[in-house]
């Protein structure tokens, strides 16, 4: 992208004190006297779906966007206007050393001494060079000329670094202007932001992708702009929504936890909370970092309903384990005392041999290395429990089954795992709501 001269802007009040040049200008107030200097970093792999969803279809990634003519307050010259970019000189090829005089005739040639290969060297090293002399090339500076009281009434992180107490306010207070370097703040997701602030709503999306809400939902929380954004992130969010929240744990799901946190959906976190504590093992903090900041609060409770939900089912058939080890006679089929005592043994070994093919039994303790719950409750679900078939007592033992309630033990099971399962309802955003200022 061809750099645009501040200077060839037809702006006398462009201060001296900014930048000149960069790869990208966005003008939103022609009068404004804020600079935000943001990079553009190269484009990152799309997030993809690894789950499922209500509904779920292909996700929209092109932006729809009501009105796409350009603001009338970003002027920006014609690309014939702009100087030709230059070229930087070739670099002068290192000069060749010179071949050693041929042996005299009749006089074998003295055997070559192995020296380093010096040009190889260079070779590797001007291949890592320009491998990272890509890597800067392809970084973008986008400067956004912005006004400072549309910033300090949408945000108060602009109106405290703008204040007194931060160089920058200084600055604007004893020039009239300065410039602020935004770090790593995606620029896309900055621009709609911007549009936002300034009025400029006919250039905000109608529709963005799962990918730019997260980003939007980042900047709006750290720059506390929930109100001035709310309804347009409420058109975002119900448009992604009918395509259906996940239904599994997955990185939509981390994308989907953080956008409804922000944004003050607590049906839908609610939902996806749940899904998350069903689904997650005990590395979950590891898969969020700092582009997601969710409040460690908020992943200690679900990693702590995901231990107590994975305790509680453990619970269940310990429990009956210990019922059938004790000395009562629990076979409900009138028998003779024996072939009872029989059906017990045969019901609890299967209970024994069941949950030690789970990994339950002996029983473990938190934080349950690489134990999901939902995948622990239909292994139980699935667990084989074996009874003595009732309607041979009459020509003694031998055959048994698993295809029959054993004298109400699955059911018991299924009953308490349903118990378990709806307990772990998600979690209540009223208790995690941030201190807005």
């Amino acid at each position: 992208m061809s750099s645009v001269q501040a200077a060839d802007i037809p702006d006398p009040t462009w201060p001296e004190t900014w930048p000149r040049t960069a790869d990208e200008i966005h003008v939103f107030d022609i009068q404004g006297d804020v600079l935000l200097k943001l990079v553009r970093h190269p484009d990152e792999p799309e997030l993809e779906s690894e789950c499922s969803s209500v509904g779920e279809e292909d996700r929209p990634q092109v932006e729809e966007v009501f009105d796409e003519t350009p603001p009338a307050s970003v002027d920006v010259p014609d690309a014939e206007a702009l100087p030709p970019p230059t070229s930087p000189p070739l670099p002068t090829p290192p000069s060749l050393p010179t071949p050693p005089p041929p042996p005299p005739p009749n006089e074998e040639p003295a055997p070559a001494v192995q020296e380093p290969d010096e040009n190889a060297q260079r070779d590797d090293v001007s291949v890592h060079s320009d491998d990272s002399a890509s890597s800067v090339d392809i970084l973008t500076d986008v400067h956004m000329r912005v006004s400072s009281k549309h910033l300090i009434l949408a945000s108060p992180t602009f109106r405290s670094m703008l204040g007194p107490n931060f160089e920058e306010g200084q600055r604007l207070r004893i020039e009239g202007s300065t410039d602020i370097a935004l770090g790593d703040d995606d620029p896309d997701a900055f621009e709609i932001l911007l549009n936002i602030i300034h009025g400029l709503t006919r250039k905000v999306p109608r529709r963005v992708s799962l990918e730019m809400l997260t980003k939007l939902a980042v900047l709006v929380n750290y720059y506390q702009m929930h109100e001035v954004v709310e309804l347009f992130s409420d058109t975002w969010i119900d448009n992604l929504a009918r395509e259906g929240l996940p239904l599994s744990y997955c990185p939509e799901a981390i994308c989907w936890l953080l956008i409804t946190w922000v944004f003050h959906k607590p049906r839908e976190f609610r939902e996806v909370s749940r899904v998350i504590e069903l689904g997650c093992d005990e590395t979950l903090e590891d898969d969020f970092d700092e582009s997601v900041p969710i409040p460690p609060p908020i992943l200690a409770v679900m990693l702590a309903h995901r231990a107590a939900a994975i305790e509680g089912a453990m619970l269940i058939v310990h429990d009956l384990i210990a019922r059938y080890s004790g000395p009562d006679i629990l076979c409900p089929v009138i028998w003779d005392q024996n072939n009872k005592l029989a059906c017990d043994s045969l019901l609890l070994g299967s209970l024994i041999k069941g949950s030690a093919a789970v990994g339950i039994y002996p029983k473990l303790y938190a934080p349950y290395h690489g134990m999901v719950f939902k995948d622990l409750a239909a292994q139980i679900r699935e667990m084989k429990i074996f009874d003595a078939l009732h309607d041979v007592c009459n020509h003694g033992l031998g055959r048994y089954q698993s295809n029959s309630d054993a004298h109400g033990v699955k059911s018991s099971i299924e009953v308490s795992m349903n118990a378990l399962e709806c307990a772990m309802a998600g979690l209540n955003l009223e208790d995690f709501l941030p201190q807005l200022m």
